[in-house]
């Protein structure tokens, strides 16, 4: 009898121990995914070019979707990066482009049809501009989870620093910004990208 009440012991000591190391993992998965957020790689001056070059195009896709509608938006955007990183169209290329988007996003701005109020833009901020958010953030690179996408790309803008919830910020505040956009959508996705999930961050937070 003693003996089956050790055994009963040991085994429920190694099961508690077991999910222990399991919970410890799954923190630090979490703990991971935050603090690898905002990490963008240094490229050369030639990079820089190239993947302004690829910026310009996806904002023309951006401004073709406006004129002729957004059919098969996505698709050309993912086409863009698979031919910017030579990879096989026909394979799947979801681990490459998640980190395309989290090691050069920083480098993605467009001088292609400038606005009067700035001279260039980031590819997220023109989506956000043309209404081409829902398509472009909860419809793709939000659904991405392993790893998720950062949205912490940093531009200057009037030698200011400005992060996506900066721009949907002043957005916010524009007057008469409820006759250009549906403002209820504009202030859920700047929701969305502040919470604790997708973690974006306005560039005074980014200095703390």
């Amino acid at each position: 009898m003693r003996l089956f009440f050790l055994i009963i012991l040991v085994f429920s000591i190694k099961s508690t121990f077991g999910q222990m190391q399991k919970d410890s993992v799954t923190s630090n998965k979490e703990i991971k995914r935050i603090d690898n957020s905002h990490q963008q790689e240094k490229v050369s001056d030639i990079e820089k070019d190239n993947l302004k070059n690829v910026a310009n195009r996806m904002c023309i896709q951006f401004t073709l979707a406006k004129k002729y509608g957004a059919k098969d938006l996505i698709s050309k955007i993912d086409d863009i990066v698979i031919s910017y990183l030579g990879l096989d169209k026909s394979k799947k290329n979801k681990k490459e482009i998640i980190n395309f988007w989290n090691s050069k996003s920083e480098y993605l701005i467009c001088d292609e049809g400038k606005r009067k109020d700035r001279n260039t833009e980031h590819v997220l901020k023109r989506a956000i501009y043309l209404e081409y958010y829902p398509e472009l953030f909860f419809s793709y690179l939000m659904r991405f989870k392993e790893p998720q996408i950062d949205f912490n790309a940093i531009e200057k803008i009037n030698g200011e620093n400005e992060t996506i919830l900066d721009y949907l910020d002043k957005l916010i505040s524009t007057e008469r910004v409820e006759d250009l956009y549906d403002i209820e959508n504009v202030k859920k996705l700047r929701r969305i990208l502040a919470s604790p999930r997708f973690g974006a961050k306005t560039a005074e937070q980014l200095k703390n």
